[in-house]
């Protein structure tokens, strides 16, 4: 589809190169589809893989830290403006891209802490969710929170079935508020009071919410190694999840509608930015997802099945509103900052029901895997297809998701 699309597009070298955009064009998206169809055919996967990719992620993650406490580490920051080394992070650069990494890496974590049958290795599993947790604070960036709700909650859900497995997931909430606390001590005694923060940071690093939620955790993992619960209690567990799941996006849903059809004038500070939508909702992702669906209705047919080719959105937007963009935002946008909408445009509903079938199928995949190693791929897909639905589409690490869609797919080293 991305050829055929590529080909048929009125810009067939941007489409190739991806120049017009953030390099995701015809040549990443082969490199993407041959390194998927090698490491699901050839490549077989083990826990000390993954304990690699943790100790990166860690390393990766005390870099961030010390930048975002004014320290430039290697002179990663040389050169950048005030405000630009706000926005950069380690060595992914920009703070959404950083964050969306430290997505993959902090829910692998999670679940290897809370499923490895090594018990050694929860030690360093347990140590990786920390320092990784810190990092995601760090970027200070909405998707990641994102990204970790989910993870959080589809990991309860899944230990939420015997003593042992939801023990550790209560141990880690536990160890995700000390990593919160920590966080907070070392920018209270280090950090730039100029540096910009977020309404998610201030309610996690909260000393009260800090508290409550050790102390909620404590108390269940007392209560589950006093009493002997049966399969009904872990099973009511899961149902409180997902009905709270429910509860939680329904109210989130009828505020926003209420800030934002009916109380239009209510002053709500900082909040007005997740709860009252406008075209400068999400830094301007509500405005980018409006004028390209609208684009893609006015879009033939055939383009509406196989896309504008691959990485054009600039091309669909610039064209219709790059007067309007800069008066209201300063520059113009070149990525959709949703990858399902990125996909509908640039490659058409074929594309994109292709690509979440990918998804899909790798996530079942997952979940029917007799092996840890394998179910431990769902949580990281999870985590950042989620984040992807406000995040942006790029070479740095969407190649790495398509990394774990094809380890869903291989065998294991005991295989």
């Amino acid at each position: 589809i991305a050829t055929i699309s590529c080909f048929s597009s009125e810009h067939v070298i941007a489409s190739i190169s991806g120049g017009a955009g953030r390099r995701m064009g015809l040549i990443m998206i082969f490199s993407l589809f041959f390194a998927y169809m090698f490491i699901s055919k050839f490549y077989r996967i083990k826990e000390n893989d993954f304990m690699l990719f943790g100790a990166v992620s860690i390393f990766m993650s005390f870099v961030a830290l010390l930048q975002y406490n004014g320290v430039n580490v290697f002179s990663l920051q040389d050169g950048l403006s005030d405000w630009d080394k706000y926005r950069f992070l380690s060595f992914s650069g920009n703070i959404n891209i950083f964050s969306s990494f430290i997505c993959i890496a902090l829910s692998l974590s999670m679940y290897m802490f809370c499923f490895s049958e090594k018990k050694k290795n929860t030690v360093f599993w347990n140590v990786a969710s920390f320092v990784t947790f810190i990092a995601l604070l760090a970027a200070i960036s909405d998707s990641a929170y994102l990204g970790l709700a989910a993870a959080m909650v589809a990991l309860g859900i899944i230990t939420a079935k015997e003593k042992k497995t939801f023990q550790r997931f209560m141990i880690l909430i536990i160890t995700l508020f000390v990593s919160a606390g920590l966080f907070s001590l070392i920018w209270k005694l280090f950090g730039d009071p100029e540096r910009p923060g977020s309404v998610p940071n201030q309610i996690i690093t909260n000393p009260w919410v800090i508290a409550a939620g050790i102390i909620v955790a404590s108390l269940v993992i007392a209560a589950i190694n006093i009493f002997k619960f049966s399969e009904k209690f872990y099973k009511a567990i899961r149902i409180f999840i997902v009905v709270a799941l429910v509860a939680v996006i329904v109210s989130c849903v009828v505020t926003v509608v209420w800030f934002t059809f009916v109380d239009t004038t209510a002053e709500i500070g900082k909040l007005s930015n997740y709860l009252r939508i406008s075209d400068r909702w999400g830094n301007g992702r509500a405005y980018v997802w409006t004028k390209l669906i609208e684009i893609f209705s006015d879009l033939s047919f055939g383009k509406k099945l196989i896309g504008t080719g691959a990485d054009t959105i600039a091309f669909e937007l610039v064209p219709r509103h790059n007067d309007e963009m800069h008066e209201l935002f300063g520059f113009y946008f070149d990525n959709a900052h949703n990858d399902l909408v990125q996909y509908l445009i640039t490659f058409g509903l074929c594309g994109m029901v292709s690509y979440v079938l990918l998804v899909f199928f790798a996530v079942k995949s997952c979940l029917k895997a007799s092996s840890t190693i394998k179910k431990a791929m769902f949580l990281p897909i999870l985590a950042f297809f989620v984040q992807s639905l406000v995040n942006i589409t790029q070479p740095i690490t969407t190649p790495l998701f398509f990394v774990f869609l094809a380890f869903s797919q291989c065998k294991t080293y005991e295989d």
